[in-house]
């Protein structure tokens, strides 16, 4: 067994990202929690300014035109909350990644997980960099306007052109508006890094199997280790498809409002579009799969509960 690999740290960076946002849960958190309520609350201040003053000028197609950043808004504060609520989950994947089956058992492997650790700081920096660029960017032009403009728009129930209360103004919107930006930033990041160590974790599952005479050596080369290993890369590739399926249940809410922007029509056209096509096609398959079935009904065995024991699996062995 080659020497441990922390896997947490590729979700170092990260976790701080979303601790600083207030998504993150400890133990004992009575100062977080007065920390997260402080600025969960601030936010959504803000956030119901800005749908106040859409409501408010809601005829003038200008300011209408220009609040093409409240959907991204919603985006993040709904995966603010799905993050939270489903944050059991999240965590149990955490500690899945620290089980002794992740661990590498060559050098090999252990390049293949520091790889992937290298490259998830790589993507989390340069997705950082990007968002405070552009985030820097869209502040900036609110300065360059001339006046005393704010970054966001928002519905401000008194005079903000007042020294030193237009500066806490723009201070506290623009830091909002990074918020949002982070919020989408850590969210987005967790799952893309999550992946990255699915992946990573497959390539140690496939190396092993790959090299399984040489691992066995190792120790003793006969019939019970290698039966062992393949015991163990089954156990591992069971303990990687529960880290996925946790993955996944803890990111449907958050996928689905991805990709469901409720801002644009053609998703729900699109969406009952290709439903009654696929009805379409699941009426053909059922009923054509039923006429199989009364012909016959085959008994397929597994090994492993991974390859079927049948002629193809032979031919592919073969060629």
């Amino acid at each position: 067994m080659s020497q441990r690999v922390n896997l947490l740290e590729a979700f170092r960076h990260n976790i701080l990202m979303l601790k600083i946002i207030g998504a993150w849960s400890f133990a004992d958190e009575f100062w977080y929690k007065i920390y997260k309520y402080f600025v969960t609350y601030g936010v959504l201040l803000n956030y119901l300014s800005l749908l106040a003053y859409l409501i408010i000028h809601h005829e003038d197609s200008e300011v209408v035109e220009s609040l093409y950043t409240l959907p991204a808004i919603t985006h993040a504060y709904i995966k603010f909350l799905m993050f939270r609520k489903n944050f059991r989950q999240i965590k149990e994947t955490l500690d899945i990644l620290q089980v002794e089956a992740c661990q590498p058992r060559n050098e090999t492997q252990k390049k293949i997980l520091n790889d992937s650790i290298s490259f998830a700081h790589f993507f989390l920096k340069c997705y950082t960099g990007l968002v405070v660029f552009l985030c820097g960017t869209y502040i900036e032009r609110a300065l360059s306007h001339g006046g005393k403009s704010l970054p966001t728009l928002g519905w401000i129930p008194f005079d903000y052109q007042q020294p030193v209360v237009y500066e806490l103004i723009f201070t506290c919107q623009s830091a909002c508006f990074f918020y949002w930006s982070y919020m989408n930033v850590s969210t987005d990041c967790f799952i893309c890094i999550s992946m990255l160590q699915i992946g990573s974790q497959c390539d140690l599952i496939s190396d092993t199997l790959r090299n399984i005479h040489e691992i066995s050596t190792e120790f003793k080369n006969d019939d019970f280790t290698m039966r062992k290993i393949l015991i163990e890369c089954v156990s591992h590739y069971n303990l990687t498809l529960r880290y996925a399926n946790l993955l996944a249940d803890a990111y449907k809410e958050i996928v689905t409002v991805q990709f469901a922007d409720p801002a644009s029509l053609q998703f729900f056209q699109l969406f009952f579009y290709q439903s009654a096509v696929t009805c379409e096609i699941f009426f053909y398959c059922f009923f054509g799969n039923r006429i199989i079935e009364k012909i016959q009904k085959p008994i397929v065995f597994y090994a492993w509960n991974i390859f079927p024991i049948n002629a193809d699996t032979f031919k592919g062995k073969r060629y």
